[in-house]
């Protein structure tokens, strides 16, 4: 009887068994590479997405000292605008009252 038993599972459950084995096996590791492709892909565009912040961060970083330097370089000119016109004023003003008096 025990012969036969293990007859019937050599037969009929072994084979079965390691066709169940061997689709597992082929499905976990179609899985996890696949996953592991997936995961190593989005890693890949989270470091660009990552590059592409800083240069972005960077740009704007350079157009805003070039706007402090235009405001700068304003301020200047203005500056010395005003105060060319006020010593045109006085000189003016000097001019006027010279000749009244």
């Amino acid at each position: 009887m025990k012969t036969v038993i293990d007859s019937l599972k050599r037969d009929l459950v072994d084979p079965v068994k390691s066709f169940v084995e061997e689709v597992h096996e082929d499905t976990v590791g179609d899985a996890k590479k696949f996953y592991s492709d997936q995961a190593k892909k989005m890693e890949r565009k989270a470091k660009a997405a990552q590059a592409q912040a800083a240069i972005k961060k960077e740009e704007l970083r350079r157009e805003r000292e070039e706007m402090r330097k235009q405001r700068e370089t304003t301020m200047k000119r203005a500056a010395i605008l005003i105060v060319c016109l006020g010593v045109i004023a006085l000189l003016i003003i000097s001019t006027v009252l010279n000749r009244g008096i």
